[in-house]
């Protein structure tokens, strides 16, 4: 391991000093067990030792044992969710150590060949073609190469801070909706919901920004996600004019993974395990699943199964599996072999980040809170 590199990654990325003593702690524990770090990346990115570090309330709760070697005195989930965090961060300091011109070197200059040839090939190989063909497939690396430097991801450190308050609210958002709104759906174990109980509007179903008791649901139609990133950039709620002074209008947002019940059959595919039963309604609000793109470049992801799965791998390596509902196991094999030559953006933490959320999720509550008062009882 890196250990000084590693810590001047952290002290430079704002890591608290107490958070980075962990984490090297954390990090040292892991090797002791299994073993340097830097063979696992050299390896496969770390990705079978991250595998390893998955331990659901599931495994918990039928007391299975761990996959991993490392002996852990108290809560296994607890334990084994620290210590994938820590490497998860130790990963992401490998990937970052690498120098703009050695990406270049090795990715970006092969790219631009390598489109020049496909771009030239297509034109010969379809003059006498009568149905266009699709090509995406040619250019999917590519594409994903530039998506990864545009998209920004939420900061895990604001993450946590959002689970942490939503297991502390549990209890209150649960009298709250009483029988009109099924919070589980919402504030699992785990869960970085922002808006329980808000679901997406979707082919004219239901009244806009108010509870629809047919579907169980306050009903949205993108304001609530956009609430989140209003109030990261500049503190603020959502409105048409702040969404433009703040310079958010120049992206769009996308989710990663589905929030309709209806779209995860194309999600088994992804996971061993995946429960018929989910409703992911909390992933429309849920801060892990809601990431900026430039205008223009969303619905590339919508139409690649190997862009979703890049993208899938990406959400995994931040955050873990425990932030999904009913979803478990993801199947690493269905990611690209390439895609440990994609270089992704920082994910987003601005300053002031803790005032934000804090500001955030109290107007969460409140807005919520309003919302459910006006229910005619």
């Amino acid at each position: 391991m890196q250990e000084s590199q590693f810590q001047n990654w952290l002290i430079n990325n704002k890591y608290h000093e107490r958070t980075i003593s962990s984490r090297l702690s954390n990090c040292r524990r892991i090797e002791d067990y299994e073993g340097d770090l830097d063979e696992h990346f050299k390896k496969d990115q770390g990705i079978s030792l991250v595998e390893r570090l998955q331990y659901s309330s599931s495994d918990q709760n039928n007391a299975r044992a761990s996959k991993h070697r490392i002996p852990i005195n108290g809560n296994i989930y607890n334990g084994t969710a620290t210590f994938r965090s820590a490497v998860n961060l130790y990963f992401n300091f490998k990937k970052d150590n690498n120098t703009f011109s050695k990406v270049r070197r090795e990715t970006i200059i092969p790219m631009e060949k390598q489109i020049y040839r496909n771009a030239r090939n297509a034109i010969i190989s379809s003059e006498n073609i009568d149905t266009p063909e699709n090509k995406i497939s040619k250019f999917e690396f590519d594409i994903c190469l530039i998506l990864a430097q545009l998209c920004y991801h939420i900061h895990p450190k604001i993450i946590h801070a959002i689970q942490g308050k939503n297991s502390k609210q549990y209890d209150y958002f649960k009298e709250l909706f009483g029988s009109y709104i099924n919070v589980d759906d919402y504030l699992f174990e785990g869960s970085a919901c922002v808006f329980p109980g808000v679901r997406r509007y979707i082919s004219s179903q239901g009244t806009k920004k108010k509870y629809n008791p047919e579907y169980k649901a306050i009903i949205d139609d993108n304001t609530f996600p956009r609430h989140l990133w209003c109030f990261l950039v500049n503190n603020k709620t959502y409105n048409g004019p702040n969404w433009k002074e703040s310079g958010l209008n120049q992206f769009e947002l996308a989710h990663i993974f589905t929030h309709k019940k209806s779209e995860l059959n194309f999600e088994k595919q992804f996971f061993r395990n995946l429960d018929d039963q989910t409703q992911p309604l909390g992933d429309f609000t849920c801060a892990c699943n809601i990431v900026l793109l430039p205008k223009g470049t969303v619905r590339p992801t919508d139409n690649s199964e190997n862009i979703k799965a890049i993208f899938y791998q990406r959400y995994i390596e931040l955050y873990g599996e425990n932030t999904l509902q009913g979803r478990k196991n993801f199947i690493t094999n269905k990611v690209p072999a390439w895609y440990s030559k994609i270089k992704w953006n920082e994910p987003f933490c601005p300053l002031k980040w803790e005032e934000k959320v804090d500001s955030l999720l109290r107007y969460r509550t409140q807005r919520i809170k309003q919302l459910i008062d006006n229910i005619e009882k």
